[in-house]
């Protein structure tokens, strides 16, 4: 929708953020879909839906409180970026904002989740060119922030989760959100079934060498609600994870390994900045083997 008059700035910015701007693509390599990069956002949303009533249930408040802080932070830079680079506003300024309210911390002062997510949104992606270019999700890296500069108020990265002491109840919304985002195509679905692979590999290996996991279950980290909205919501960020099918399969089998020794916020952050050498290798070995095909030929 366009807009006119002395509202019109305002107005736009609503609708490029919220909505979608008018910019098209119309032809190879561009991926095109029906409801654009806004519509694959809105996905997200809804399927972390149940994560959020779990969240408000627990801290409505502060969840409110949190949520109005970043989307005012998002919304700031990605405006000065686009001012300065004569563009429209990104698209992902709600998804942002939306995730960080979920994964910080429910005592967060709201300065330092301001810094935090300021630092996400800055360096992790508009100083890479913004929607679809950053290295790392911005939420991700503003939770990461978040703990090496403010230690005292973050929890133990190993044993951190969104909803302290709903575990269960926890990864239970995950998995229809996971379900939700499988369904509508939204996210890749060999990310998941690869960090479900990689983690229980470690499990299994830490288990025979007799080493601290023997005696837990196999399936306790699996309803770890921390591992599973990792997994789910953010692992899956289709620009900071692989691109190509098998190198989809080994991030999600790298992030589920490196969960176990670092913590899930730090095993995805790890395995987004390696993530182009899994599509580097499965590109190098498709090529190889066409290549081979054309040599017995």
């Amino acid at each position: 929708m366009r807009w006119s008059g002395p509202w019109r700035p305002l107005a736009q910015l609503l609708d490029d953020a919220l909505l979608c701007h008018p910019a098209r693509s119309a032809g190879a390599p561009h991926a095109r879909v029906p409801t654009g990069a806004q519509g694959l956002h809105l996905q997200f949303i809804v399927a972390s839906l149940p994560v959020a009533v779990l969240v408000a249930w627990h801290r409505p408040l502060a969840y409110a409180l949190l949520f109005g802080s970043a989307l005012l932070a998002a919304t700031f830079w990605e405006v000065m970026f686009a001012w300065l680079r004569r563009r429209p506003v990104d698209e992902g300024i709600l998804l942002t904002a939306w995730l960080f309210a979920l994964i910080a911390p429910a005592d967060t002062p709201l300065l330092q989740a301001v810094l935090s997510l300021s630092f996400g949104v800055v360096f992790g992606k508009a100083v890479f060119g913004g929607d679809g270019r950053y290295l790392v999700s911005p939420p991700l890296l503003a939770l990461v922030f978040l703990a090496f500069a403010y230690p005292d108020t973050f929890i133990d990265p190993a044993r951190w989760t969104p909803v302290p002491g709903s575990d269960h109840l926890l990864a239970f919304a995950c998995l229809s959100g996971a379900a939700w985002l499988i369904a509508t195509g939204s996210a890749s679905w060999r990310i998941m079934a690869g960090a479900v692979l990689g983690l229980l590999l470690t499990v299994s290996l830490s288990s025979l060498a007799g080493s601290a996991a023997t005696g837990v279950a196999w399936y306790g980290p699996l309803v770890s609600g921390g591992f599973a909205f990792g997994i789910v919501f953010i692992a899956t960020d289709p620009t900071a994870s692989a691109m190509t099918n098998p190198g989809r399969i080994a991030f999600g089998v790298f992030a589920g390994m490196l969960s176990q020794l670092t913590g899930v916020i730090f095993a995805i952050l790890l395995t987004s900045l390696v993530a182009p050498l899994f599509d580097a290798a499965a590109v190098a070995l498709n090529i190889r083997r066409r290549r081979l095909r054309v040599h017995r030929q």
